[in-house]
């Protein structure tokens, strides 16, 4: 398994009520996938419209289809970054 940080930032249009809409799902499903360990720490910027998602996965791809199945993905732009050690 490797290491990502997926951007997730709300489309442009994406109102609060939509947000609301989907939390009790989105908690549950990502409670799955942390008990999994595919899913890490989630990290929320609300004034930057932006969650942050610490990913294992076996490549991009694989992170990303991890993150699509959270209800939310529906609203978010996604970029995925591999995580590296420095040096």
């Amino acid at each position: 398994m490797n290491d990502y940080v997926v951007v997730c930032t709300f489309a442009a249009g994406t109102t609060p009520q939509a947000i609301a809409d989907l939390v009790a799902e989105e908690q549950v499903i990502a409670a799955r996938l942390q008990a999994a360990g595919l899913l890490g720490a989630v990290r929320i910027s609300m004034a930057r419209r932006t969650v942050f998602l610490d990913v294992a996965a076996t490549d991009e791809q694989a992170a990303r289809r991890t993150v699509e199945e959270l209800p939310m993905a529906t609203l978010w732009d996604l970029e995925v970054f591999p995580v590296t050690a420095p040096g």
